[in-house]
Order: structure tokens, then C-alpha cells, then sequence
């Protein structure tokens, strides 16, 4: 027992130890430090890959928050369910709550979201038809009624899977534009930018805002080769194709 002791005491071991201890230490940060931008690497290169993706299937898991049912007395019944999605029952939309290049631990969407140029945005999500009537900055009314159609389509190269669902895309430039939460009729949503607006997105899609700055591609292009577009306002405005935006998908649902 005293040999034991004297070895633990031992100036040497004690050193030794410290020494194992401070590495793994400064292992584990360096690890922490680098794992997101590493998953963030592995998405893409299995999107390409596989022509799968999906929000992860992380360790820490966290219990599920209740379902939650906005009754909004202009866009109707919106329903935030337990499994990161939102239903839009007015459009009969459901989307994810969160952007691309998150995962969801069960409880929120976590890590940062990818930007795609819009090629690869509708490559591997979907390509909506193209609506070019009026050849102004911002998409008409008439546009946007001739985005709204799903008959033109064209199904992306990738499978999203999420919430036991496979048939996620890339919303069109109509489906993009109901996220403005717009309505001239009442002055507090008369523009996507007023408060009341802006607070129910962010009630919708946390944190959205933040990562992205509702800078988000629509599955349409619009006219001279360019694409409809959120770059933070609405309605949709045109961009070049060429721009890093972001992804949030949807898909058609009903009751």
C-alpha cells in the first residue's frame, strides 16, 4: 500500500497524468470545435453521392415539444406538429421547420444551413415552371398565379427524407411567396417586413432569420435566366442563379 502511495505522490506519475488529461482535453475542443463543419461537408458530398438527404440522426436526441395550433384569423389553421413541421391548412402546405443543412435533435434544428446556387437548388429539388409574363424585378400577381400550378413540375434528382415523409421539394415561387404573410387589407400585415409578420415566421421557422436571412430559392424561374427568390422581403424578387441562397422544403398535404 505505502509503494502505491509513494507512486501516486510520485512527481513523474503526476506529471504523466496531467499530461494525458490536458490532451484529451484539448482533443475533445479541437473535435467539438471542427464537427460541424465536418457534417456540413458529408451532407453535401452524400447528397451528391447517394441522392439522399435528410435533418441527421443525432445522439442528442431531446423529448419532443407539444403540438401547437395557431388559429390565425387571416391565414387560418396553422399547426406545429412534434416532428419539425409546420401545416399551412389554408394552402394545404406542410413544410419543415427548419432550413438545409440543419439537423433536428427532436426538439429544434440545430447547426448551420447550407447555400446552394440555384442550379443545384433545383437539380437535386425540384424545377417548377417558369413564370416570366411581366419582366419586372418583383413577381406579379399573374406570376405568381402561374407558378402556383404543380402540373409542370419536374421531380429533383434527391430523396429528402424527414417526418416519414419522402416527397419534400423545393417550394414554387406562389407556394415561397405565402411566407410573406402579406395582406393589404389589415395595416399591421400589410408588408412582409411589419412586425406581426416578421414574429409569426420567426414563430414558425426558429431561428430562420437568423441563419438565413430569408434569403431562400423557389423551385421557378422567372424571366432573362434568372430565378424567383426571398432575399429577406416579399414577394419574391428575381436573382441570379448563381447566388449561395437557401433551402427549406415542402410538400403538397391534406387532411
Amino acid at each position: 500500500m505505502e509503494q502505491i502511495k509513494e507512486l501516486i505522490w510520485n512527481s513523474n506519475f503526476i506529471y504523466f497524468v496531467s499530461s494525458v488529461t490536458l490532451g484529451g482535453l484539448i482533443g475533445w475542443m479541437i473535435a467539438s470545435h471542427f464537427a460541424v463543419p465536418r457534417l456540413r461537408v458529408s451532407k453535401w458530398t452524400q447528397l451528391k453521392k447517394t441522392k439522399e438527404t435528410g435533418f441527421g440522426n443525432t445522439r442528442d436526441f431531446m423529448p419532443a415539444k407539444e403540438e401547437e395550433l395557431i388559429e390565425h384569423p387571416i391565414f387560418g389553421h396553422l399547426v406545429l406538429r412534434q416532428d419539425g413541421t409546420w401545416i399551412d391548412s389554408k394552402n394545404k402546405l406542410m413544410w419543415i421547420r427548419g432550413a438545409w443543412g440543419t439537423d433536428w435533435n427532436g426538439r429544434d434544428f440545430i447547426g448551420e444551413p447550407l447555400a446552394l446556387n440555384w442550379f443545384d437548388a433545383t437539380y437535386y429539388f425540384g424545377h417548377g415552371a417558369t413564370a416570366c409574363s411581366d419582366l419586372t424585378g418583383t413577381i406579379s400577381p399573374k406570376d405568381l398565379l402561374g407558378s402556383q400550378s404543380l402540373e409542370q413540375f419536374k421531380k429533383g434528382k434527391a430523396t429528402v427524407l424527414f417526418a416519414g415523409h419522402t416527397d419534400w421539394r423545393l417550394p414554387t415561387a406562389y407556394e415561397l411567396n405565402t411566407l410573406g404573410f402579406i395582406n393589404k387589407i389589415d395595416r399591421d400585415y400589410e408588408y412582409s417586413g411589419a412586425q406581426k409578420p416578421r414574429d409569426l415566421r420567426e414563430r414558425l421557422f426558429p431561428n430562420l432569420m437568423k441563419n438565413t436571412g430569408y434569403h431562400l430559392w423557389s423551385a421557378t424561374m422567372s424571366h432573362s435566366g434568372r430565378a424567383w427568390a426571398s432575399d429577406g422581403s416579399w414577394p419574391p424578387g428575381d436573382a441570379r442563379p448563381n447566388l449561395k441562397k437557401y433551402v427549406v422544403f415542402v410538400r403538397s398535404y391534406s387532411d
